[in-house]
């Protein structure tokens, strides 16, 4: 059964027969356990890399290398490592305002929630390094990226090279992440503002432009329809509101789950549309080519590549086009045959791949393709976002024509009238 365990560290979750076993553990360890809880959840399933975030672990992963190319030993940089953070603690300083001291106090409590982290997934690699047991064992009790994995495994001794390659990682996945956010941030923040114009509107303006309309004994068709058409919006807003979520809920509900191959059949749809699709397939493409050179420099043969990208890739539609070419590497095809049977990437890159698969420089080739699509992504971000200004503008034009001849014509109109 799965335990909350609370200790100086922190919250952790833990496996054990009863609370007297859990407890007993920790002794065991030399750490006492504050409560021990059942807990139904378990929620190392959704913490991911330690709890540690993309940019920590690209931290964690580069201080090692340096102190493994210093030391020569992981024991030995891990024991350097953890007892540098473990002493390192951040100070509190008193100010005279108190929105100050509150904001120091809460940089002192993320800071040491940080450091927590840290420590924990340092203490139990250097508990494992020192019982002698593989040095990926960590890795996967702590839910690290398949990738990293992948990479020390395929290290060969040559840690320090693998350290890095494990910190280039985390950071391409961190440009990744924020590459996607860009893309998406913008036209969210647009609609957002449209949505809460749109709320002000039918909940504050046209209400008070009611009002004032009372006084006129004839009013225009246009002005009745205006009023009329935002005191229904307004009357039911709830009601169209909530259907919008229970819609919104229901698709990702089906999405997440895949109910009825929804999710293939929308990125099936999506990869047809020419800005977004493309947006989207130049962004994973130029996340598969940087993962396909880190593991092939790593001393992974391509057939293991396309089965983890094949066993690990969570989009169905990339997924169904890897495993395409997995299996015809599988039965004896070249990556450069695979790839052009899949159409999983462009005639021109395909030419590219061959060059180097000949050459025998992939690792570089498909740096130099990451780069690429990432150029070509930025470029698709600066369409889409180009479009959606241009659609968003036209939406605020037709609302300001659309209120203007309803109400502000006809206001200014019986205004002049009462002369």
């Amino acid at each position: 059964m799965q335990y909350l365990v609370k200790t100086d560290l922190g919250f952790t979750t833990i496996e054990g027969q009863s609370i007297t076993a859990v407890k007993e553990y920790f002794l065991d360890q030399g750490v006492i356990a504050s409560f021990v809880l059942p807990w139904p959840f378990d929620l190392k399933k959704y913490k991911k890399n330690g709890g540690l975030k993309d940019k920590e672990c690209h931290d964690l992963f580069f201080q090692l290398s340096n102190l493994m190319r210093s030391t020569g030993a992981i024991g030995t940089s891990v024991n350097m490592l953890y007892d540098r953070l473990r002493v390192t603690q951040p100070i509190s300083f008193k100010h005279g305002s108190k929105i100050r001291n509150l904001i120091n106090k809460l940089v002192i409590l993320y800071y040491r929630d940080k450091f927590k982290k840290y420590i924990l997934f340092l203490k139990s690699f250097k508990e494992d390094v020192a019982a002698g047991a593989e040095l990926t064992k960590t890795l996967k009790d702590n839910r690290f990226d398949e990738v990293v994995i992948a990479i020390i495994n395929s290290a060969i001794g040559d840690y320090v090279k693998a350290f890095e390659k494990c910190a280039e990682f985390f950071e391409a996945k961190q440009k990744y992440k924020k590459g996607i956010m860009d893309a998406l941030a913008y036209p969210a923040t647009l609609f957002f503002m449209l949505y809460v114009s749109f709320f002000v509107f039918i909940f504050y303006v046209v209400p008070a432009f009611a009002k004032f309309f009372k006084q006129f004994h004839h009013l225009a068709k246009g002005t009745l329809l205006v009023i009329n058409a935002f005191t229904f919006l307004k009357a039911y807003y709830i009601y169209y509101t909530g259907l919008f979520i229970i819609i919104v809920v229901l698709f990702f509900y089906f999405f997440v789950m895949d109910k009825w191959g929804i999710k293939t059949k929308f990125f099936n749809a999506l990869a047809k549309i020419p800005v977004v699709g493309t947006l989207f397939q130049y962004e994973f493409l130029r996340y598969f080519a940087y993962e396909f050179s880190i593991l092939i420099s790593a001393g992974e043969h391509i057939v293991n590549i396309m089965k983890f990208f094949k066993e690990n890739t969570k989009n169905d539609f990339y997924r169904q086009k890897i495993g395409l070419v997995y299996a015809h590497v599988l039965y004896g095809y070249s990556l450069t045959e695979s790839l052009q049977i899949a159409n999983f990437l462009r005639p021109q890159d395909i030419h590219f791949v061959a060059s180097a698969e000949v050459s025998g420089t992939l690792d570089s080739a498909f740096m130099e393709l990451s780069k690429t699509y990432e150029q070509l992504f930025e470029l698709e971000v600066k369409i889409f976002k180009k479009v959606l200004t241009g659609v968003s503008l036209a939406i605020v034009i037709f609302f300001i024509i659309f209120i203007f001849g309803g109400i502000y014509l006809p206001m200014i109109n019986g205004m002049l009238s009462m002369r």
